[in-house]
C-alpha cells in the first residue's frame, strides 16, 4: 500500500476507462455486451461497480479500490507459500509480490483485470493444495474450483491454471499415491467448483436477453483476438518489455532463475507444485502473444515465491561456506541489496510526491504515445459545455474521457478498436455505430489525434471513417483543441484569441472537439484538413 501511494493519482489509461465506463452504464440499468461492448469477462465490471459505490467515480476511487485489494493478494501471496515451504519463505515472497505487482515496468499502477485476477488463481492454488495434503477432500477441491472459475471470469487466460490443478491432483493421488478413486472425487470437485460461477454467470445473462451478446463479446471476439495476434511481432514486444523491466527488476528474474535451478534439483512436491503454477502462469501470458505490460501481472506470485526460493536457499547455501559473524553481514547485505535496489531504481515514480516530478510527466513516460494525460482535459471541458443529458462519440479508444465528464457514448461501443480489424464481422460493426450516430445525433464528436488509439489493421474497411469525416465536415465545427504549450499541454476552446489564430491542420498528439451545428452556423470549411488522422498507420 504504501508504494502505491505515488501511484494513486495517476490518470486512467484506457482499460481501466473500459471498465469504468461499463460499470458506470450499469448502475443507469445498461447491460454489459448487450447496451455496452466490452471482451473482458464480467467479474471486472461488478469490481469497478463495487468500487463506485464505495468510493465515489473518480480516479483515485478506482485506483485507492485496486489497492486495498492488492493488499489482500499479497496477504494470501504469504499464506500459500507459507503453507509450501515455511513463513520466511513467505514473507520473502509476499514482499516481493507488493513490490512487483506496483511496478509501473508493467503497469502495476493500474487496476487493470490482472490485478484483479491475481488473488483468485492464489486462492485456487492454496485450496487445491490443501486438498493434496490431506487425505482427500471433494469440499476444498470445489472452492480450489470456485476460485478458479472466478479467476477466468476475471481473465480468460487463468483456464491454464484450472488445467494445471486438475493435473496436479492426478498426479499426486493417481500416479504417486495410486488413489484412483480420490483422484476422480476431487477432480469432479475442482470441475463442479470451476462450472458453478460460469454457471451463474451464463444464467444471469440468459435471464437479462444478453446470452448471445455475451458469447459474441466474450467468446467469438476473444477467439478473432487472440487469433491475430503474430509470432514476430509479439516476441519483438515481449523482448522490449522485458529489456526495461530488466532495468530495475534484474534481482526480482536472476533470483527467480536461481530458484527455479533449486526446484528443478530438489524435486519435492512442493517445489513442483510451485514449478507447475508458474508454468501454467506463463501459459496465460503468452496466450494470443500480445505480450502488452500489464499481462505480466499473472506471472507475479509464482515468480515471486520462485523468487523467495532462490533468495532463501542461496543464503543456505552461504552459511555453508561462511562463520556466523560474516554469515549475518551477508544476510543484512542481500537483504538490503533486495529492497533498496528496485526502489533506487524506480525512485522517480515511487517517491514522486517528494520531488519535482510531476504526474503528468510520470504518466509520459510511463505511457510514451498516449493521450491519457488528456484525458482529465478534455473530460472537464465536456462536463462543463455539455448538458448531462448530451451524448458524445470518441473517434478513438479512449472511454476514459466518457467515464470522467459523465457523458455517454452515443453507440454501445465505447471505443473503436472492435471496428478496426479486417474481416466482415468489424465492417459490420462499423455500419451498426455509423447507425447508431446517425440515430442520436451526438453533440460532440471527439477525435483523437493518436495512432495507437485506432490500431488500424492491414485490411481493415475505411468504410466507417469516411463516413464520420463525411458527417463532421456538413454537420459539425471544430470547438475546442489540446495544445502543447512550455506551461505544459492546455485545451484551447473556440472563443479564445489563440484559437481565432491558430491554423485547422492537427498534429498527431492532439484531440480535436467537434460540435454539432445549430441552424444557421457559419464556420471555416475544414474538409480534408483531418481526414489523414482517421487512417494513420501504427508508429
Amino acid at each position: 500500500m504504501l508504494v502505491r501511494i505515488a501511484l494513486i493519482p495517476l490518470p486512467l489509461e484506457r482499460d481501466e476507462g473500459t471498465y469504468g465506463y461499463v460499470a458506470w452504464r450499469m448502475s443507469f440499468g445498461e447491460v454489459p455486451y448487450l447496451d455496452v461492448f466490452d471482451h473482458k469477462p464480467p467479474v471486472v465490471f461488478v469490481l469497478y461497480w463495487l468500487a463506485f459505490k464505495l468510493f465515489g467515480i473518480s480516479t483515485v476511487s478506482i485506483h485507492l479500490f485496486g489497492a486495498l485489494y492488492n493488499v489482500v493478494t499479497v496477504v494470501m501471496s504469504f499464506v500459500l507459500v507459507s503453507r509450501l515451504y515455511d513463513r520466511w519463505t513467505g514473507l520473502i515472497a509476499a514482499a516481493a509480490c507488493a513490490l512487483m505487482s506496483a511496478s509501473p515496468h508493467y503497469f502495476g499502477q493500474s487496476a487493470n483485470t490482472e490485478l484483479f485476477m491475481m488473488l483468485p488463481l492464489i486462492v485456487a492454488a492454496l485450496f487445491v493444495w490443501q486438498a493434496l495434503r490431506g487425505a482427500g477432500s471433494f469440499g476444498l477441491a470445489f472452492l480450489g474450483g470456485v476460485a478458479v472459475g472466478f479467476a477466468i471470469l476475471t481473465k480468460h487466460s487463468a483456464a491454464p491454471v484450472a488445467l494445471f490443478l486438475g493435473v496436479a491432483i492426478i498426479l499426486q493421488r493417481g500416479l504417486l499415491e495410486r488413489r484412483f478413486s480420490t483422484a476422480t472425487y476431487e477432480c469432479c470437485g475442482l470441475l463442479a467448483g470451476c462450472a458453478l460461477p460460469v454457471l451463474v454467470v451464463t444464467a444471469v445473462f440468459w435471464y437479462l436477453g444478453a446470452l448471445d451478446a455475451f458469447y459474441e463479446a466474450v467468446i467469438e471476439y476473444n477467439l478473432s483476438y487472440g487469433g491475430s495476434g503474430k509470432m514476430g511481432a509479439g516476441i519483438s514486444l515481449l523482448g522490449k518489455i522485458l529489456r526495461r523491466g530488466l532495468s530495475s527488476q534484474i534481482l526480482f528474474w536472476g533470483f527467480g532463475v536461481v530458484g527455479i535451478a533449486f526446484i528443478v534439483v530438489r524435486r519435492t512436491f512442493a517445489h513442483w507444485f510451485l514449478l507447475g503454477f508458474l508454468i501454467a502462469c506463463a501459459l496465460g501470458v503468452w496466450m494470443g502473444l500480445r505480450f502488452y505490460p500489464h499481462y505480466f501481472l499473472q506471472l507475479v506470485p509464482a515468480w515471486s515465491a520462485v523468487f523467495a526460493v532462490g533468495v532463501l536457499d542461496t543464503c543456505r547455501q552461504c552459511r555453508r561456506l561462511f562463520k556466523a559473524p560474516f554469515r549475518i553481514a551477508v544476510y543484512v547485505l542481500v537483504g538490503l541489496v533486495l529492497v533498496v535496489f528496485p526502489l533506487y531504481k524506480d525512485r522517480w515514480l515511487i517517491f514522486r510526491p517528494f520531488t519535482a516530478y510531476t504526474v503528468e510527466r510520470a504518466t509520459r513516460d510511463i505511457y510514451p504515445g498516449q493521450p491519457f494525460d488528456q484525458s482529465a482535459l478534455v473530460a472537464e471541458y465536456l462536463e462543463e459545455t455539455l448538458s448531462p443529458v448530451d451524448r458524445v462519440f470518441i473517434v478513438g479508444s479512449e472511454p476514459q474521457m466518457s467515464l470522467l465528464a459523465g457523458r455517454a457514448s452515443a453507440t454501445r461501443y465505447p471505443y473503436i478498436y472492435p471496428l478496426t480489424q479486417a474481416g466482415e464481422a468489424s465492417l459490420r460493426r462499423q455500419q451498426e455505430v455509423f447507425a447508431a450516430i446517425q440515430r442520436e445525433t451526438p453533440a460532440c464528436i471527439a477525435v483523437v489525434m493518436y495512432p495507437r488509439s485506432l490500431m488500424m489493421e492491414p485490411g481493415a474497411s475505411q468504410e466507417f471513417f469516411e463516413n464520420v469525416s463525411s458527417l463532421i465536415t456538413t454537420s459539425y465545427y471544430l470547438d475546442a483543441f489540446t495544445l502543447d504549450t512550455v506551461r505544459g499541454r492546455v485545451l484551447v476552446e473556440g472563443r479564445t484569441a489563440v484559437f481565432a489564430k491558430s491554423h485547422l491542420v492537427p498534429r498527431r498528439g492532439q484531440v480535436l472537439l467537434f460540435r454539432r451545428r445549430a441552424p444557421g452556423d457559419n464556420f471555416p470549411d475544414i474538409r480534408g484538413k483531418w481526414h489523414f488522422a482517421f487512417v494513420a498507420p501504427e508508429e
